[in-house]
């Protein structure tokens, strides 16, 4: 169980030095109480200033490099001296390190009635994992049916699932890679951190162009969560990080939740899911980077209105004068260049005119 990748070299490399002396003397004092290794993960407990112990993640995904979050409130600039103390615990006293299966394999061993047996104990005593789980049931069924509106894909086509798992991984490296530079060095490289998590989120664009909106949003997700645990990392004076959310991540939604023709029970909860990352964005002063997301989940593709449009009714829409017409038109315009988008690439150009003259 010994980490020959891992040196006291390369722990001072990702904390300051006042951290790293802080970090030696809690391991010195026997503050790291649990450490535990699946597969390339190290999870630890590391008692501190509260009750209860710190938890600490670390990942190894190559020799040398090492993504660690600890959930301690540090917000200066490299490791906390939690994650130092755990580290320096693994190299001293590898034998403490308890091996336990990664937990892929740990469930690739259970049968389907004990899966279902863990997802209802988990359901059952945490409400926002209940929510996860329902989300992520909703998501995987199959839903495209024949009869499908205009504006759909007519047939369901589910590529292989994106390894999500992978893809926090690398939003997570890539925010904390600026973990391993002082703060002023750390500064004059945010931008090009946000620019190797908007290549990820390509990834994401690459399956809403091949029209495959499902795993578009399984993938969408993932980025969207652990960008939203690790985006307040960085110096952010020059708002690229926040930015992201408005510039690319929203866009990205809007047409993934139209890419991926939704039941209406589905659209539901991915309104809900994404008015609650609303309003925690607002807290930074974001205050409308989802809001075409939910309204295109809101709204889908089946509202009276859009639909009378693409059937052929936009001649009329010049002779729509009452407040109530003009009201129903206004929240049509802040989805159309997505769904127009959409009906282009889907070879449908007759409701793509109908839209546009609309």
């Amino acid at each position: 169980m010994a980490w020959p990748e891992l040196n006291e070299a390369q722990i001072r490399h990702y904390a300051t030095e006042e951290t790293f002396q802080r970090g030696r003397e809690y391991y010195r004092q026997g503050a790291v109480v649990g450490l535990i290794r699946r597969g390339t993960m190290l999870q630890a407990e590391v008692e501190g200033s509260r009750a209860s112990p710190y938890r600490i993640r670390c990942t190894f995904d190559s020799p040398g490099q090492v993504t660690a979050i600890c959930s301690c409130p540090y917000e200066w600039g490299g490791w906390c001296k939690h994650i130092v103390a755990a580290l320096l615990a693994c190299i001293k006293e590898p034998e403490r390190i308890e091996a336990r299966p990664a937990i892929e394999e740990l469930l690739g061993t259970l049968k389907r009635e004990d899966l279902l047996s863990i997802l209802l104990h988990l359901a059952a005593s945490d409400a926002e994992m209940e929510e996860d789980i329902e989300r992520q049931a909703t998501l995987l069924r199959t839903t495209v049916s024949s009869a499908s509106p205009i504006g759909t894909r007519g047939a369901a086509s589910r590529r292989t699932q994106p390894d999500v798992t992978a893809y926090r991984r690398q939003v997570h490296s890539a925010i904390h890679s600026l973990d391993r530079m002082r703060a002023s060095e750390a500064y004059w490289h945010v931008g090009g951190v946000v620019n190797e998590v908007r290549q990820i989120l390509d990834k994401a664009w690459d399956f809403i162009k091949a029209d495959d909106g499902r795993n578009a949003l399984l993938l969408l997700e993932a980025i969207t969560e652990e960008y939203r645990d690790t985006w307040e990392t960085p110096d952010d004076s020059d708002g690229e990080v926040g930015d992201f959310y408005e510039a690319d991540l929203g866009p990205a939604w809007t047409e993934a939740i139209l890419t991926a023709d939704l039941t209406e029970e589905e659209r539901e909860l991915w309104a809900d899911k994404l008015e609650e990352w609303q309003r925690e964005a607002a807290d930074y002063g974001i205050d409308d980077a989802f809001d075409n997301a939910v309204l295109a989940a809101k709204e889908g593709w089946d509202t009276p209105l859009l639909q009378h449009i693409l059937q052929g009714a936009s001649a009329e829409m010049g002779s729509m004068e009452s407040a109530e017409h003009r009201d129903a038109l206004s929240p049509i315009s802040a989805v159309t260049p997505a769904r127009l988008r959409i009906l282009e690439r889907r070879g449908r150009f007759e409701a793509y005119l109908r839209l546009a003259k609309a």
